[in-house]
């Protein structure tokens, strides 16, 4: 049972808890307000045993991080990041909708149409994480609300639905690449990977979620940009099919499905534009130099292929295509938590081989989980 002892409690001066939104496995997430306001906020509070451990605070304050990186409509807003009274906790926005989990547990699969509304939203968020350097990781429908559309701003793309404006959650596991000594990223198909050697290097480098988890994720080697492509390939096919990709008896039998096995097309299992289903299976790509080499690319592919969707005459000018593909970069720019200095300016983008995006650094090892709540969510 989550534990009701913190209501009635004010954090840092300003953020009092007025009831519980859910628990997880790594923190409690509660409905709270402000003092100076009376806005209503989410407050996660981390487990007081894993907080004696500095390992799982630093995955709480690199979610705190990243997300403050983060100022885009698309992605969850971060308001404090502190220990008050010996409590670790994250203060945010308060949510209201239903994730995708929820969406495919109800509906099994969506339209054609729907569902690249959703990613093509899901491409702008990740747009901007990428170009503060910060790879997701573990994207997954629990990983993205269906919220209301904020009063006076204008629809990120033209029919959207109100109730289908989305925001990325949980950069818990998140890597912000920084440079830290790892090597480059190698060609994989230089080292075939074997499930022994896979089963060796899991235990504190394998990330993510087994179902939505990239090829070179599962052989335990580098990450970038492209990685996060891969899981938006995963979660297109779920939602027009209802049924993912891989799936196995164990978690590591799937990550070995996605490093080793072609997957079906998604045309085996329902009628879908055939140039949608190869976007999608291009996206599903064993290696990240064959899939769209940035979330831009893959926002752009899915915006021309809209108004065939819709049935309407396609657009063929490409000026007009990247008019209604806004990313929000001005928008995207770090500021620094609350009553913490500046953070660190993003890293350079680095100059780029041909095709290949400019965020391909190492990425070490983290684990986590997510929780959310149908009326009001955060994630823990």
């Amino acid at each position: 049972m989550p534990d009701t002892s913190l209501i009635g409690t004010t954090l840092a001066g300003n953020f009092r808890i007025t009831g519980v939104i859910g628990e997880g496995g790594m923190a409690t997430v509660y409905r709270g307000t402000t003092v100076k306001d009376g806005a209503e906020v989410a407050i996660k509070i981390m487990n007081p045993e894993l907080a004696k451990e500095s390992r799982f605070v630093r995955r709480f304050r690199r979610e705190a991080r990243a997300a403050a990186m983060l100022k885009h409509p698309n992605t969850v807003q971060i308001l404090e990041f502190g220990v008050d009274q010996g409590f670790v906790f994250l203060a945010m926005e308060l949510l209201r909708g239903f994730d995708l989990a929820m969406l495919l547990h109800r509906e099994r699969r969506i339209p054609e149409t729907r569902a690249v509304q959703i990613v093509v939203q899901v491409c702008r968020a990740l747009s901007a994480a990428h170009e503060q350097s910060i790879i997701h990781r573990d994207l997954k429908p629990d990983n993205i609300m269906l919220v209301r559309q904020p009063d006076g701003q204008p629809a990120p793309i033209a029919g959207l639905s109100p109730t289908d404006y989305v925001k990325v959650l949980d950069f818990g596991i998140a890597k912000i690449l920084d440079d830290d000594g790892e090597k480059s990223p190698t060609d994989p198909r230089a080292d075939p990977i074997t499930q022994e050697k896979s089963m060796l290097t899991r235990v504190g480098t394998i990330v993510g979620t087994p179902a939505y988890m990239a090829p070179e994720q599962g052989r335990a080697e580098s990450v970038d940009a492209r990685t996060d492509l891969y899981a938006c390939g995963v979660l297109l096919y779920e939602l027009i099919t209802g049924r993912v990709p891989f799936t196995g008896e164990t978690p590591m039998q799937v990550v070995m499905r996605h490093v080793n096995e072609p997957p079906r097309p998604p045309s085996d299992f329902t009628k879908l534009n055939p140039e949608l289903e190869k976007l999608i299976m291009r996206a599903l790509a064993k290696y990240p130099s064959e899939r769209q080499q940035s979330a831009e690319e893959m926002a752009f592919d899915l915006l021309r292929l809209l108004p065939i969707l819709a049935g309407q005459t396609p657009v063929a000018d490409v000026d007009a295509v990247k008019k209604t593909l806004v990313l929000d970069r001005a928008a995207s720019v770090p500021s620094p938590l609350p009553g913490q200095a500046s953070l660190p300016a993003p890293l350079p983008a680095p100059r780029p081989a041909a095709g290949v995006p400019a965020v391909p650094r190492a990425v070490a090892s983290a684990s986590g989980g997510g929780l959310q709540a149908q009326s009001a969510v955060a994630t823990t």
